[in-house]
């Protein structure tokens, strides 16, 4: 049965405000939310660069 997290809009958690911090500007690209025993422990940003030719 999957966890159900809940979020209190008013106060979100700190990794939360890293998640947006994370995506302000990407275009292209993906943000990875690593969990280890139902907390989160890591963010990863990856983010690609497209250029024309």
């Amino acid at each position: 049965m999957p966890a159900t997290v809940k979020l209190d809009i008013q106060h979100p958690p700190q990794w939360m405000e890293h998640v947006l911090r994370a995506l302000e500007g990407m275009s292209h690209g993906s943000v990875e939310i690593v969990v280890h025993q139902g907390q989160v422990v890591q963010i990863n940003r990856l983010e690609k660069w497209r250029f024309s030719s």
